[in-house]
Protein backbone atom coordinates (compact mmCIF):
# COMPACT_ATOMS: atom_id res chain seq x y z
CA UNK A 1 0.00 0.00 0.00
CA UNK A 2 0.84 3.56 -0.56
CA UNK A 3 1.09 4.57 2.87
CA UNK A 4 3.42 1.79 3.83
CA UNK A 5 6.02 2.63 1.92
CA UNK A 6 8.93 3.34 4.29
CA UNK A 7 11.73 3.87 1.45
CA UNK A 8 11.56 6.98 -0.28
CA UNK A 9 14.76 7.16 -1.74
CA UNK A 10 14.59 3.42 -3.54
CA UNK A 11 11.93 5.58 -5.50
CA UNK A 12 14.25 8.11 -6.46
CA UNK A 13 13.93 10.57 -4.05
CA UNK A 14 17.12 12.53 -3.47
CA UNK A 15 18.52 12.38 -0.19
CA UNK A 16 19.79 15.10 2.17
CA UNK A 17 23.36 15.66 3.76
CA UNK A 18 22.65 13.50 7.13
CA UNK A 19 22.31 16.17 11.03
CA UNK A 20 22.50 14.52 14.45
CA UNK A 21 22.28 11.04 14.77
CA UNK A 22 22.84 9.37 11.03
CA UNK A 23 19.50 6.81 10.48
CA UNK A 24 17.68 6.15 7.16
CA UNK A 25 14.84 8.69 8.15
CA UNK A 26 17.21 11.43 8.99
CA UNK A 27 18.54 11.34 5.15
CA UNK A 28 15.30 12.79 4.07
CA UNK A 29 14.44 16.16 5.13
CA UNK A 30 11.33 17.71 6.38
CA UNK A 31 8.80 18.28 3.10
CA UNK A 32 8.32 21.76 2.44
CA UNK A 33 4.82 22.13 0.50
CA UNK A 34 5.00 23.35 -2.66
CA UNK A 35 2.67 25.98 -4.24
CA UNK A 36 1.29 23.24 -6.75
CA UNK A 37 0.81 20.70 -3.95
CA UNK A 38 -3.19 21.09 -3.80
CA UNK A 39 -3.12 21.13 -7.99
CA UNK A 40 -1.22 17.52 -7.67
CA UNK A 41 -3.45 16.16 -5.03
CA UNK A 42 -6.98 17.16 -7.31
CA UNK A 43 -5.19 15.34 -10.35
CA UNK A 44 -4.12 12.56 -8.48
CA UNK A 45 -7.80 12.06 -7.06
CA UNK A 46 -9.23 12.05 -10.87
CA UNK A 47 -6.92 9.40 -12.34
CA UNK A 48 -5.22 8.65 -15.03
CA UNK A 49 -1.58 9.52 -16.27
CA UNK A 50 -0.19 12.40 -14.18
CA UNK A 51 3.04 14.02 -15.04
CA UNK A 52 5.50 15.89 -13.04
CA UNK A 53 7.87 17.70 -15.44
CA UNK A 54 10.85 20.12 -14.32
CA UNK A 55 14.69 20.90 -13.88
CA UNK A 56 16.98 18.71 -12.55
CA UNK A 57 16.74 18.50 -8.33
CA UNK A 58 13.49 20.86 -8.29
CA UNK A 59 12.08 18.06 -6.50
CA UNK A 60 9.77 16.40 -8.54
CA UNK A 61 9.83 12.53 -6.85
CA UNK A 62 9.95 14.20 -3.51
CA UNK A 63 6.35 16.43 -4.48
CA UNK A 64 5.17 12.91 -6.33
CA UNK A 65 5.38 10.99 -3.45
CA UNK A 66 4.45 13.34 -0.31
CA UNK A 67 1.37 13.91 -2.77
CA UNK A 68 0.76 10.22 -3.44
CA UNK A 69 0.73 9.69 0.11
CA UNK A 70 -1.68 12.25 1.09
CA UNK A 71 -3.96 11.63 -1.81
CA UNK A 72 -3.91 8.12 -2.55
CA UNK A 73 -2.82 6.05 0.74
CA UNK A 74 -4.98 3.29 0.64
CA UNK A 75 -4.03 2.32 -3.08
CA UNK A 76 -1.44 -0.77 -4.05
CA UNK A 77 1.59 0.54 -5.12
CA UNK A 78 3.84 -0.42 -8.97
CA UNK A 79 7.27 1.31 -8.69
CA UNK A 80 7.89 0.24 -12.63
CA UNK A 81 11.95 0.52 -13.21
CA UNK A 82 13.67 0.45 -16.46
CA UNK A 83 14.25 -3.20 -18.22
CA UNK A 84 10.60 -3.99 -15.71
CA UNK A 85 8.29 -6.14 -18.43
CA UNK A 86 5.89 -3.48 -18.90
CA UNK A 87 3.30 -6.05 -20.03
CA UNK A 88 3.80 -8.04 -16.69
CA UNK A 89 3.46 -4.77 -14.55
CA UNK A 90 0.07 -3.53 -17.08
CA UNK A 91 -1.37 -7.21 -16.22
CA UNK A 92 -0.44 -7.54 -12.50
CA UNK A 93 -2.34 -3.81 -12.25
CA UNK A 94 -5.37 -4.51 -13.78
CA UNK A 95 -5.97 -7.27 -10.97
CA UNK A 96 -6.11 -4.47 -8.13
CA UNK A 97 -9.01 -2.02 -7.77
CA UNK A 98 -6.73 1.02 -6.90
CA UNK A 99 -3.14 1.45 -7.31
CA UNK A 100 -0.21 4.06 -8.45
CA UNK A 101 2.17 3.35 -11.02
CA UNK A 102 5.30 4.96 -10.32
CA UNK A 103 7.77 5.92 -12.77
CA UNK A 104 10.77 7.77 -12.18
CA UNK A 105 12.73 9.30 -15.04
CA UNK A 106 9.57 9.00 -17.23
CA UNK A 107 11.56 9.26 -20.39
CA UNK A 108 13.27 6.25 -19.67
CA UNK A 109 10.19 3.96 -20.47
CA UNK A 110 9.41 5.77 -23.72
CA UNK A 111 10.97 4.70 -26.92
CA UNK A 112 11.56 1.37 -28.20
CA UNK A 113 9.82 -1.46 -26.55
CA UNK A 114 8.66 1.26 -23.53
CA UNK A 115 5.19 2.39 -23.50
CA UNK A 116 2.62 2.62 -26.08
CA UNK A 117 -0.92 4.50 -25.79
CA UNK A 118 -1.79 0.67 -26.43
CA UNK A 119 -0.20 -0.13 -23.10
CA UNK A 120 -1.03 2.68 -20.91
CA UNK A 121 -4.59 2.30 -21.71
CA UNK A 122 -4.98 -1.38 -20.60
CA UNK A 123 -2.81 -0.11 -17.56
CA UNK A 124 -5.79 2.23 -16.67
CA UNK A 125 -8.79 -0.07 -18.33
CA UNK A 126 -11.28 -1.41 -16.20
CA UNK A 127 -14.82 -0.44 -14.73
CA UNK A 128 -14.66 0.66 -11.18
CA UNK A 129 -11.10 1.53 -10.81
CA UNK A 130 -8.70 3.82 -9.96
CA UNK A 131 -5.51 3.81 -11.63
CA UNK A 132 -2.86 6.54 -11.32
CA UNK A 133 0.24 6.37 -14.07
CA UNK A 134 2.21 8.65 -11.72
CA UNK A 135 5.27 9.82 -13.57
CA UNK A 136 8.35 12.39 -13.60
CA UNK A 137 10.46 13.52 -16.46
CA UNK A 138 13.42 16.37 -17.15
CA UNK A 139 12.10 19.36 -18.74
CA UNK A 140 14.85 18.97 -21.27
CA UNK A 141 13.88 15.63 -21.82
CA UNK A 142 10.28 16.49 -21.95
CA UNK A 143 10.75 18.99 -24.73
CA UNK A 144 12.47 16.32 -26.83
CA UNK A 145 9.02 15.35 -27.65
CA UNK A 146 7.48 18.73 -28.95
CA UNK A 147 6.46 19.39 -31.97
CA UNK A 148 9.71 21.44 -32.76
CA UNK A 149 11.65 18.78 -31.69
CA UNK A 150 10.61 16.08 -34.34
CA UNK A 151 13.92 14.17 -35.59
CA UNK A 152 13.32 12.62 -39.00
CA UNK A 153 15.73 9.76 -38.37
CA UNK A 154 13.91 8.61 -35.69
CA UNK A 155 10.21 9.98 -36.26
CA UNK A 156 8.77 6.36 -35.14
CA UNK A 157 10.18 6.46 -32.04
CA UNK A 158 9.86 10.32 -31.55
CA UNK A 159 5.55 10.07 -32.44
CA UNK A 160 5.07 6.70 -30.41
CA UNK A 161 6.91 9.24 -26.91
CA UNK A 162 4.88 12.26 -27.68
CA UNK A 163 1.90 10.74 -28.08
CA UNK A 164 2.50 9.07 -24.40
CA UNK A 165 3.01 11.79 -23.26
CA UNK A 166 0.04 13.66 -25.16
CA UNK A 167 -2.08 11.30 -22.42
CA UNK A 168 -1.30 13.45 -19.60
CA UNK A 169 -2.73 16.29 -20.73
CA UNK A 170 -1.14 19.34 -19.61
CA UNK A 171 1.81 18.42 -17.51
CA UNK A 172 2.04 20.15 -13.79
CA UNK A 173 5.58 21.98 -13.88
CA UNK A 174 7.58 22.24 -11.13
CA UNK A 175 10.16 24.76 -11.35
CA UNK A 176 13.72 24.59 -9.67
CA UNK A 177 13.57 28.11 -8.24
CA UNK A 178 11.15 28.52 -5.26
CA UNK A 179 8.45 31.16 -5.49
CA UNK A 180 8.29 33.48 -2.45
CA UNK A 181 5.92 32.23 -0.55
CA UNK A 182 7.77 28.81 -0.72
CA UNK A 183 11.21 29.91 0.64
CA UNK A 184 9.07 31.67 3.31
CA UNK A 185 7.43 27.78 4.42
CA UNK A 186 11.13 26.68 3.91
CA UNK A 187 12.42 28.98 6.61
CA UNK A 188 9.74 28.12 8.50
CA UNK A 189 10.67 24.26 8.83
CA UNK A 190 11.22 24.52 12.43
CA UNK A 191 11.53 20.74 12.85
CA UNK A 192 14.69 20.12 10.38
CA UNK A 193 17.54 23.13 9.96
CA UNK A 194 18.77 21.78 6.78
CA UNK A 195 15.98 22.93 5.43
CA UNK A 196 15.84 26.67 7.38
CA UNK A 197 19.63 26.52 6.12
CA UNK A 198 18.37 26.29 2.44
CA UNK A 199 15.67 28.49 2.51
CA UNK A 200 18.57 31.15 3.57
CA UNK A 201 21.00 30.37 0.56
CA UNK A 202 18.24 30.20 -2.12
CA UNK A 203 18.68 32.91 -4.57
CA UNK A 204 18.11 33.01 -7.94
CA UNK A 205 20.74 30.85 -8.96
CA UNK A 206 19.51 28.06 -6.94
CA UNK A 207 15.97 26.65 -5.31
CA UNK A 208 15.70 24.66 -1.61
CA UNK A 209 15.73 21.53 -3.34
CA UNK A 210 19.22 21.49 -4.80
CA UNK A 211 20.88 23.15 -1.77
CA UNK A 212 19.31 20.22 0.63
CA UNK A 213 20.93 17.13 -2.58
CA UNK A 214 23.33 15.36 -0.73
CA UNK A 215 26.36 14.55 -3.09
CA UNK A 216 28.99 15.78 -5.37
CA UNK A 217 26.95 13.54 -8.22
CA UNK A 218 23.95 15.39 -7.69
CA UNK A 219 25.73 19.01 -8.08
CA UNK A 220 27.66 17.15 -11.27
CA UNK A 221 24.31 15.93 -12.90
CA UNK A 222 22.63 19.32 -12.41
CA UNK A 223 25.31 21.14 -13.99
CA UNK A 224 24.98 18.36 -17.03
CA UNK A 225 21.24 18.70 -17.14
CA UNK A 226 20.59 22.30 -16.93
CA UNK A 227 21.87 24.82 -19.26
CA UNK A 228 21.52 28.79 -18.57
CA UNK A 229 18.86 30.24 -21.04
CA UNK A 230 17.41 26.92 -21.81
CA UNK A 231 14.12 27.17 -19.74
CA UNK A 232 12.76 30.19 -18.32
CA UNK A 233 13.14 30.48 -14.26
Amino acid sequence: MVGELNDPMALGIHPAAPHGASSPSDRLPQFVRRDCFPALLDRLRLGGLVLIVGESTAGKSRLAYEAMRAALPDHEAFVVKPGHDLRAVAAEAAKVRRCVLWFDEFDQFLGVGGLTTDLVGAMLDGANRHVVLLASMRSKEYDRYGARQREVTDAATWRSGREVLLMAAEPLRLERLWTPAEVARARSAAADPRVARAARGTGNRFGVAELLAAGPELVNDWRHAWQPGTHSP
